[in-house]
């Protein structure tokens, strides 16, 4: 019998479905294999290694799948019992944590992200924080016709895009973090008008941030000296309530904490004592 995974999926912008996926990675000496169901309908035939398709299956349906070898009849494999349910699966929203309205429930990206700050390419050129997608896409992003440049330390090289660039990736960028000030060489309260004011500092490991004034959903992101996120959590700011930041986790050391809101993006410089 060949060597088969069997999984059950969900399609996009399709609730009241679900589909069956056999991927065959060896397909042994019995091949071709008819794979039909339990509707007696027939779902393709196996021949090579690859995957085939059966579906859609209404919401809760119990399907039976069977693999026959076209060559030996006694050859057969008979996979019982799978189902799934997509109603509950497809959450439409923002998916980007670094975004004002993200969706944490949200398993599919819509395009509604929202940012309040920028990120600055390796030409200073402020960009919004989507063309983060770029990198590591197998494209390779120089700056040319006025699009995003990656080719630079700060960036990762672009992730691996570059063809001959260094492996170096000092801020992590290529797992998903940012590098300091979003890789922006001007100061960040000075670009959007914002500052915090964060106490006692230097700490045990207990902060109290000051957002003077500010309302609304706010992401604080603490990072190392070397641009790796180390602390990230979501705050519900009320009339510039002071929020507190447990930090106690964190080994003793300076960090960038960086507070991003529709009010725009400050960074304080914190220090951890014990």
């Amino acid at each position: 019998m060949p060597a088969l995974q069997i999984t059950t999926f969900c399609a996009v912008e399709d609730e009241d479905h679900f589909f069956i996926t056999i991927t065959t990675t060896d397909v042994g000496n019995a091949s071709p294999y008819l794979v039909t169901n339990n509707g007696g309908a027939s779902d393709g035939i196996i021949t090579a290694p690859g995957t085939v398709i059966s579906g859609p299956y209404l919401n809760g349906t119990s399907v039976t799948l069977t693999i026959e070898s076209m060559l030996f009849e006694a050859c057969v494999m008979t996979v019982p019992g799978l189902s799934d349910d997509c109603s509950a699966e497809v959450v439409v929203g923002c998916t980007d944590p670094f975004a004002t309205n993200f969706n944490p429930e949200a398993s599919e990206d819509d395009g509604s992200c929202l940012y309040a700050f920028e990120i600055c390419d390796c030409a200073g050129i402020e960009f919004s924080p989507a063309v983060l997608l770029a990198l590591g896409d197998g494209i390779p992003d120089t700056g040319a016709g006025g699009a995003v440049d990656f080719n630079c330390e700060t960036w990762g090289f672009d992730c691996g895009d570059i063809s001959g660039a260094p492996n170096n990736d000092p801020f992590g960028v290529c797992d998903g973090n940012l590098p300091p000030l979003f890789g922006c060489d001007v100061g960040v309260d000075e670009r959007d008008g914002f500052a915090i004011h964060v106490f006692p500092n230097p700490s045990e490991g207990s902060f109290t941030v000051n957002t003077n004034g500010l309302n609304g959903m706010a992401h604080i992101r603490v990072l190392d000296q070397s641009g790796r996120l180390v602390h990230q959590e979501r705050l519900l700011l009320s009339n510039g309530s002071p929020q507190l930041i447990n930090l106690q986790q964190i080994a003793s050391g300076s960090y960038h904490m960086i507070v991003v809101s529709e009010g725009g993006v400050a960074n304080q410089l914190i220090v951890i004592h014990r």
